[in-house]
């Protein structure tokens, strides 16, 4: 989703990368993410696309070519009572990824982060109940399974997710 820090979280686990926003749709180079204890995981090069609806149909390409698919979508947002189109635009795009995932046996392979946790008015444990209730009879639920609430600005809370999202594939 738009503004949701995507590219700062890709940022953040390759220092090499260049700071500022990502515009349309920008390639990353390949990088080594190391995993501890001598274990290292090769990232392959990729792509960082803008979360505005305008690139939605580059999902279907991602999620047939990749190994790791990692959805960013700003919990803080999505939780606000007031921006109900936000939460309409992050369901539509997670039932997306999700009938693209099955489509393409893909659907272990996808992370699923809210973002700007730190804005939040609820605690990680609150806004993961929540998130839950509204969304436990959708299609796409079972991505919840593998979700992580963070603060992308957080370099240490971004570093804690590197296992739990990359450690399987190593």
């Amino acid at each position: 989703m738009e503004s949701s820090g995507k590219t700062l979280f890709l940022q953040q686990l390759n220092s090499a990368l260049k700071g500022g926003v990502a515009s349309d749709i920008s390639d990353y180079d390949e990088f080594v993410i190391n995993l501890g204890k001598d274990k290292d995981l090769i990232v392959r090069a990729g792509k960082d696309i803008l979360g505005s609806n305008a690139f939605v149909n580059e999902y279907e390409k991602l999620c047939q070519e990749g190994d790791v698919i990692v959805y960013l979508f700003d919990i803080s947002k999505y939780l606000n009572e007031e921006d109900l189109d936000y939460r309409r635009q992050c369901n539509s795009r997670l039932e997306l990824i999700y009938d693209y995932g099955s489509q393409y046996q893909k659907l272990k392979n996808i992370t699923i982060i809210g973002s700007h946790l730190d804005v939040c008015n609820k605690s990680e444990r609150e806004a993961k109940k929540i998130l839950y209730s509204q969304l436990q009879n959708k299609t796409y639920f079972k991505l919840l399974e593998n979700i992580h609430l963070v603060n992308v600005t957080n370099k240490r809370a971004v570093k804690g997710l590197i296992k739990p999202i990359f450690e399987r594939f190593a």
